[in-house]
């Protein structure tokens, strides 16, 4: 478990302000060290930071005071924090904390509607009781590990409640027998939604025992994986993996399904017949498959589909690229370029294409192939940028030998995010990129070229410095982050991911940053010592999260520097996350300046044995 340090920091009393010039006059050229400050005056300033403390605590409303709803929204969003197989514990902590978390959480069923067999589970007996009488009549989620050693206990819990259950997903265990004595022989008169990832369990004779699926068992047939949901009259959603070609025409019969993925089909083309009757599936995704066949549903789609994934063989651009043109209602493309095995052939790059999609909103590309010229990576890039002039968002990853034009990415005045993940950009213009609407922006790029992406609009932005092109034998230029490029910041994650450098020189000056985010030895020590000499730079500044455990001195010496600099608008840090281990000691001391006190640190000699106990169990040293 990471450390992490929360304090709920308030507006100093007058008190704490009188005391607190004092001690600021007091500090002054003395680079933040309270040793030099009068004990007396520190003891009278702690001693009103307590009481302050104490009133605020007192004053504040307690948490078991909040109306019903908002505890039930809070709980809610702990299911998505901890994940579904630990909400259980979460829950059952829960009630023990007071009469009315107790009362709401044992009389809303909806907590507790899904039931986990995982041998890794604390208590499954205990649990899996509890959460089947708890969730009353309410419909069931069944997540099952086949061959779950436990299964022999829970069983009897589960059998009188399987009329009850809506979904079921069936994954692989540790267990490697190649029989279940469970799933197989259950009937399950309710069930929509079912998700089988297991090649032990027979799918489509599972199936063919189930009252809502039954009709759909064929399509499970010498398939690996598949999942299938229904809702009261016909089937919606399939995702077949390792299947067999001819049960597309099988698929081509349904009414109704409107999302389909299919993946690497185990069998050869010539097991396909073409077909043109006009499907309406709004969402196809398809991985593995030969590009006419994926060709042909696509033109089947036309007029309906509003979501594609595809994987597509990087010399078959050209031809993908065109058959989208008449997707008038595409909104979303996913797009991962592959170079199949054994395909040598020249790569043609794709020619400019004329009509964008006017409702394509989101395009994600990715360029899994070994393509190493910069123009072929930069046109297939820029084709499908101007696929879609009026985009919100636009997501590019791929090897590091792919590069994107700056001139591709020029009047998408729509643009919402923006990422670029392993990339080289090729400056074609000295004026930076403009995006009027641009909020999030995650870019991997030396420190000479961050200067293209700035945006006064971005509230969000994700900063991996690409050190490849500098020497070792120099240290990394300034790294400068001000208010004039980036004046609505609030969130910044910045990462070196890197140990050729030892130094690298930060400015931060950013008015309403929020949260910090860093990670890398070089780049930590940087914004640390950044931090301790010009507290006022950030004032704002809330949650701090250091992926690269600090400098221990200079840690103390910024927190504490926030402190005194208080009355000129510096609020003091709410939250610290350091990822490695932290004595208590040093926990403590470290929670006392968050929340306002102004304490000796730990002796030198006590920082420096903790920094170097740090190399001592680093793996990587």
């Amino acid at each position: 478990m990471d450390p992490i340090i929360v304090i709920e920091n308030q507006p100093l009393t007058s008190q704490q302000y009188d005391l607190l010039a004092q001690i600021e006059q007091a500090a002054a050229g003395c680079a933040g060290n309270s040793d030099e400050i009068s004990h007396v005056l520190l003891q009278e300033y702690n001693l009103a930071t307590r009481e302050a403390n104490n009133a605020w605590e007192a004053a504040k409303p307690s948490i078991n005071r909040l109306p019903s709803e908002i505890l039930m929204r809070i709980f809610h969003a702990g299911r998505g924090l901890v994940g579904e197989q630990q909400f259980h514990g979460f829950l059952l902590n829960a009630i023990n904390v007071c009469q009315q978390w107790m009362s709401i959480l044992v009389e809303n069923a909806v907590f507790w509607t899904t039931v986990i067999v995982d041998d890794k589970m604390e208590d499954l007996e205990a649990t899996i009781a509890t959460v089947l009488v708890l969730s009353k009549n309410l419909p069931l989620n069944l997540d099952y590990k086949r061959g779950s050693y436990s299964i022999n206990l829970v069983a009897p819990l589960i059998r009188p409640h399987l009329h009850r259950i809506r979904r079921l997903m069936v994954a692989e265990g540790e267990c490697r027998s190649n029989e279940d004595v469970f799933i197989p022989n259950c009937v399950f008169v309710a069930l929509q939604d079912v998700q089988i990832n297991s090649t032990i369990i027979n799918a489509q004779e599972f199936l063919l025992i189930q009252p809502k699926l039954a009709q759909y068992a064929s399509l499970a047939k010498d398939t690996g994986l598949v999942h299938l949901i229904v809702d009261e009259t016909r089937l919606k959603d399939v995702e077949l993996w390792y299947f067999h070609l001819s049960q597309l025409q099988r698929l081509d019969n349904l009414e109704g399904v409107k999302r389909v993925t299919l993946a690497w089909p185990n069998a050869v083309s010539s097991d396909w017949t073409e077909n043109r009757t006009p499907l309406k599936w709004s969402s196809f995704s398809a991985y593995g498959m030969e590009w006419k066949i994926v060709r042909n549903i696509i033109q089947r789609c036309t007029n309906y589909v509003v979501e594609l994934d595809m994987e597509i063989n990087v010399h078959d651009t050209e031809k993908f690229l065109r058959s989208l043109e008449a997707l008038i209602r595409l909104e979303t493309l996913s797009v991962s370029l592959i170079e199949a095995r054994g395909s040598l052939r020249p790569f043609k790059q794709p020619g400019v294409l004329a009509r964008p999609l006017p409702m394509l909103r989101t395009i994600r590309l990715r360029l899994n192939t070994m393509l190493t010229l910069a123009e072929d990576t930069i046109s297939i890039c820029d084709a499908f940028i101007r696929r879609g002039c009026y985009i919100h968002h636009l997501y590019i990853a791929g090897f590091p030998n792919y590069m994107v034009s700056s001139q591709s990415l020029k009047g998408l005045d729509h643009l919402r995010s923006l990422k670029l993940s392993d990339s080289k950009i090729q400056i074609d213009d000295p004026q930076p990129l403009e995006f009027p609407l641009l909020g999030t922006l995650g870019i991997e790029c030396p420190i000479s070229t961050l200067w293209l992406f700035n945006n006064p609009s971005v509230r969000r932005l994700q900063f991996s410095i690409d050190a490849d092109e500098w020497s070792p034998s120099h240290n990394l230029p300034l790294l400068i982050l001000s208010d004039e490029q980036w004046p609505n910041l609030k969130s910044l994650s910045i990462s070196l991911l890197t140990r050729r450098y030892a130094i690298l020189t930060v400015q931060l000056r950013l008015s309403n940053l929020h949260e910090l985010i860093a990670s890398g030895d070089a780049l930590v020590a940087g914004i640390c010592y950044n931090m301790a000499l010009y507290p006022e730079s950030l004032p704002l500044l809330q949650d701090l999260r250091l992926w690269t455990a600090p400098e221990w001195d200079i840690l103390f010496i910024l927190l504490e520097r926030r402190n005194f600099v208080r009355l000129q608008g510096v609020r003091p840090i709410k939250r610290i996350t350091l990822y490695r281990l932290i004595p208590e000691h040093m926990q403590l001391a470290i929670s006392m300046l968050l929340g306002g006190y102004i304490v000796t640190r730990p002796p030198t000699y006590e920082l420096s044995r903790q920094a170097i106990s740090k190399i001592l169990i680093d793996p990587n040293t």
